[in-house]
């Protein structure tokens, strides 16, 4: 997916490389989201020195590392945010309207803190879905080939459910 004068086209782009500490990753599948349509748009610039393909949220297979990257070799499978985890923001807006900001990761837990999470969702959650009782809504799906219009489904308000590109 690429973004060009407020357009999303499927398209080919040069591979980047790698700089210190970052992967190039072929990507297996990507979420769009608002975000993404935002940038499509015009109307959300890609953070300095991002990409300007869409599928902010990836997951796939490690093909290169720059310099200094050493957690992660090739052949790894990822997932990942992409470029845009950084943000600015006035805290005084915040403020005065009494409102919390929450964020979470596991990086800064301990090992067994991270194994004692995958115990809970192993012992509460898989079997939510397993039997059925949990699942993603599919809203509506589209040939990949249809991704404009994808698009122009995703960024109308109202409905409910996943919008899901097939390849």
């Amino acid at each position: 997916m690429v973004f060009e004068s407020g357009q999303a086209t499927i398209g080919e782009v040069d591979d980047p490389v790698p700089h210190h500490r970052q992967l190039l990753v072929e990507v297996r599948v990507a979420g769009l989201n608002g975000a993404d349509i935002a940038q499509a748009k015009g109307g959300y610039p890609p953070p300095p020195g991002a990409p300007t393909t869409g599928g902010l949220e990836l997951a796939g297979e490690v093909v290169a590392t720059g310099p200094g990257c050493q957690r992660f070799s090739m052949g790894d499978r990822v997932m990942a945010v992409a470029a845009g985890a950084e943000v600015s923001l006035n805290l005084a807006l915040l403020m005065v309207k009494r409102a919390r900001l929450f964020a979470s990761t596991l990086r800064p837990r301990t090992l067994e803190q991270r194994a004692a999470v995958a115990r809970r969702m192993e012992r509460h959650v898989l079997p939510l879905v397993d039997a059925a009782r949990v699942r993603v809504p599919i809203g509506r799906t589209f040939p990949l080939a249809e991704a404009t219009a994808a698009y122009e489904h995703f960024a109308v308000p109202g409905k409910l459910g996943k919008v899901v590109l097939i390849a």
